[in-house]
């Protein structure tokens, strides 16, 4: 799962997943809710995620994440 509110961003990231044969892009959202929402519905392995969204922080994103879905690998994407 990709969380990353910039657009341009966010497609080169789904992107370069989707190029890459051993993975397999599940979701990508814009924003905290629809990453958290996302989290209740999708089954995954690794989350990426910025900090700095336009709802929220990512951390609350992680967290979430932790809790529901304890053993997916965390990264953390941000500038």
């Amino acid at each position: 799962m990709v969380v990353e509110d910039d657009v341009v961003t966010r497609r080169l990231l789904c992107k370069a997943i989707d190029l890459e044969p051993s993975l397999t892009l599940v979701s990508a959202f814009g924003s905290v809710n629809e990453a958290l929402h996302g989290l209740e519905q999708e089954d995954i392995e690794l989350l990426l995620t910025d900090l700095g969204l336009p709802d929220g922080s990512g951390l609350e994103i992680i967290c979430h994440c932790q809790r529901v879905l304890p053993e997916a690998d965390i990264m953390v994407i941000t500038m």
